[in-house]
């Protein structure tokens, strides 16, 4: 699925009924989505847990969604060494969850993070909970965070390794958003950005992104 396709009616459907879903949790909960990979972040958000457990820091739950390789030993490993980490550190604010679907994933989820340390293509994951209303904090290493850091709930992240900076947005997020409302765009707004969005991002699918892809015929 192409991104232009986000933006179908069926897909504006199908989000209505994530956000329409009545999930509540005690904890402010921060999700981050994808494979487990030493670039992917996963390291850094297990440092900022710590860091929130140490300065007495309670009502905030770290999530991860997704898993290694099992083609790369290497991941197979880090993924192993995450969990070493969480469990040698007692992190009763970590869970890991493995691979899941989205309506679960976003429905649990009221801050997205990526915090990926270099640079990749365009991912769905960020444009998906963009468009469903959810804060997110996003790497500027991301390839969809810029095309959707317009919106008042996504923040960048300049440098993704400095746990400070990250630390900061975070909590930052937490107090602008936790009394908030559960999702943003709300109603004629979702789908007025739906329409276009349809238009924005076909624009940038063929003029940036495809060519990006095709192999040089020159």
């Amino acid at each position: 699925m192409v991104p232009p396709l986000f933006f179908e009616k069926s897909e504006y459907e199908r989000i209505q009924k994530i956000r329409q879903k009545k999930v509540y949790f005690p904890h402010f909960r921060v999700s981050l989505v994808g494979r487990i990979d030493t670039w992917k972040g996963q390291d850094i958000l297990l440092e900022i847990a710590k860091k929130c457990q140490e300065d007495g820091i309670q009502n905030i739950h770290f999530s991860f969604f997704g898993t290694s390789s099992s083609y790369d030993p290497k991941t197979v490993m880090f993924e192993k060494s995450l969990h070493n980490f969480a469990k040698e550190n007692n992190l009763t604010n970590v869970s890991f969850h493995g691979y899941c679907e989205p309506e679960t994933i976003f429905s649990e989820t009221n801050l997205l993070i990526h915090a990926s340390t270099e640079h990749e293509p365009f991912g769905r994951t960020i444009a998906e909970a963009a468009l469903i209303g959810i804060p997110i904090i996003a790497s500027r290493f991301s390839g969809a965070a810029p095309y959707f850091s317009s919106l008042p709930y996504v923040r960048l992240i300049e440098n993704p390794r400095n746990i400070e900076e990250v630390f900061a947005l975070i909590v930052k997020a937490k107090e602008d958003f936790s009394a908030g409302p559960r999702f943003f765009l709300e109603g004629k707004e979702l789908w007025k950005y739906f329409q276009d969005g349809r238009i924005r991002m076909t624009e940038i699918w063929q003029n940036t992104i495809l060519p990006q892809r095709s192999p040089d015929k020159s």
